[in-house]
């Protein structure tokens, strides 16, 4: 029987290391102002993490939520967390509302090298670390989604610890594994409401595993169950209270918080189509310009028949997991990638897309490098050589086209649900005794998703207390109006977004000449 070996080549491992530098510089390049302005859900996180770092509360005055009610249908609340970590220790910035996007896309890569030093150590894998870190620095959907604070991104980065902790819990059965392994898991719960799903069901089949393999006892279990279990609890109330109605719950100065509107109804039984749409949005491209450009894929197609060959030899390889009794890194990437699959394709609302699904992109990693390296293991010592030289080249080729259209050409495009901070055009409204204390109106550009009000208080920093949500709403703030009048106001101020030029022109044939450009909006009187 062919038994596992471990290789440590030092060459190897310096590459390894050189290029996970790379990535993290790559990954910071500006990591403030690429791209442009902040996503809806960034936006509202960015005022939630402030108010938290500030005075301990959400912009709707819940102490220390466990999960954020956002706009009304919730947002998970790790982000928040680091995100006003970040804030503490930095101020508020674009970049320290970003950053905690860079440092897990870092966990992503580091817990994904050790999660291959666990996998098939033949000697035609030894390179597998570097390959892998190599497509992680080069493929489009790892440079984007690492760049802005979306907080259903973090399952990537949990995820993946998580996966790598396990198996290293289980191949030496150490309690401290389990213990942190337990942690990693109750983490991944507060990144995305898919986790809830796909992470017991995962769960299972490793329990199951680990039974069969005899890779956990009952202090192993203990270990990991009760740091999953103190994590886990906060968010089966958040379920309780909203799937039944329910005011708010207070557990000292945690909140447990009642929700605007309740989306489990969201999920169906997968069909063909959704199944479909899901494999699309993984492997290629969705509809959201933020996720993926069409052109290039989410991985590059060249990347697509390397997964498939990877996703098959890792398939293949599950049987001597069990001839071998023990829990291999193939054994369990197959079963999160399958399961969060299957559980993707039954998401309803806007349906499967590459951020709804990130927590599968590891695995996609994973598949690809093997495959590449599974491919390049056909050939002989010498021609293998020059079959990585092509692959060098081609993926070179598609790295240097990529970076030319997203950092250079499209620079400044106006991403899909993205806007400008606002914080020069208020600025200008308010150090102004003329304008100060006219209505001021704010006149967005047709994304009517982004709603005026939050860009208002990012850029006025407004005491969650003194705007009082609950009272106030979310429609006008003292003489601030968050939407156009119904018939222009001629001695009104208007602060009106970048592309709305329609509305501009109306002003100004209304009467109103005077303009002031700023970054994503002017302002008009």
């Amino acid at each position: 029987m062919k038994t596992r070996k471990k290789y440590y080549d030092k060459k190897a491992i310096i590459i390894t290391v050189i290029l996970l530098i790379i990535a993290a510089l790559t990954h910071l390049y500006r990591l403030s102002n690429l791209p442009r302005g902040l996503h809806v859900d960034e936006a509202g996180m960015a005022y939630d993490a402030w108010s938290l770092a500030n005075f301990g509360v959400d912009r709707y005055l819940n102490s220390y939520p466990v999960y954020l009610i956002n706009y009304g249908g919730g947002q998970s609340a790790l982000y928040a967390y680091l995100a006003a970590l970040c804030i503490k220790i930095f101020g508020y910035s674009a970049f320290a509302i970003r950053l905690p996007a860079f440092i897990f896309s870092c966990i992503t890569i580091i817990s994904g090298v050790f999660i291959v030093k666990k996998a098939a150590a033949y000697e035609n894998n030894k390179d597998l670390p570097v390959i892998m870190t190599a497509l992680f620095i080069v493929m489009p959907y790892f440079v984007m989604s690492s760049r802005f604070g979306l907080d259903c991104n973090l399952m990537l980065g949990t995820s993946t610890l998580a996966i790598c902790l396990i198996l290293y819990a289980a191949g030496n059965r150490s309690i401290l594994f389990y213990l942190l392994a337990g942690i990693a898991s109750g983490l991944v719960l507060y990144t995305y409401a898919i986790s809830y799903i796909v992470l017991p069901v995962f769960l299972i089949f490793v329990l199951i595993l680990a039974l069969l393999f005899r890779r956990i006892d009952i202090k192993n279990a203990i270990a990991f169950i009760v740091p999953l279990a103190v994590l886990g609890i906060p968010l089966v109330l958040v379920q309780y209270v909203n799937a039944n109605g329910l005011e708010a719950m207070h557990i000292g100065k945690i909140t447990i918080p009642a929700l605007t509107f309740y989306r489990a109804t969201e999920f169906h039984a997968p069909t063909a189509d959704s199944f479909k749409e899901a494999v699309k949005a993984i492997f290629m491209y969705d509809w959201l310009d933020y996720n993926s450009v069409e052109q290039f894929g989410t991985i590059y197609y060249i990347s697509i028949p390397f997964a498939v060959i990877g996703l098959a030899a890792s398939v293949i390889k599950i049987p001597q997991c069990f001839k071998e009794r023990r829990i291999y890194s193939e054994s369990l990437i197959v079963i999160w990638f399958l399961i969060e699959l299957v559980i993707g394709s039954m998401l309803g609302g806007d349906g499967p897309n590459a951020n709804r699904l990130n927590g599968i992109f590891f695995t996609v990693l994973f598949f690809t490098a093997y495959g590449i390296s599974t491919v390049l293991g056909l050939f002989q010592k010498e021609l293998r050589k020059y079959m990585a030289v092509i692959v060098i080249i081609v993926y070179g080729i598609c790295t240097i086209m990529f970076a030319k259209y997203y950092f250079i050409d499209n620079a400044d495009h106006q991403y899909y649900l993205f806007q400008e901070e606002l914080d020069e055009a208020v600025s200008f409204v308010q150090e102004s005794d003329e304008l100060n204390y006219k209505m001021i109106y704010f006149v967005h550009n047709n994304q009517p998703y982004v709603p005026p009000y939050i860009f208002y208080l990012l850029a006025t920093k407004e005491s969650p207390y003194d705007y009082n949500i609950s009272s106030t709403g979310t429609s006008s703030y003292a003489n601030y109006v968050f939407d156009a009048p119904e018939e222009i106001n001629p001695d009104g101020v208007y602060i009106v977004y970048e592309g709305n030029d329609e509305y501009v022109t109306q002003l100004q044939e209304a009467g109103l000449s005077n303009v002031a450009a700023f970054n994503g909006a002017c302002v008009i009187y």
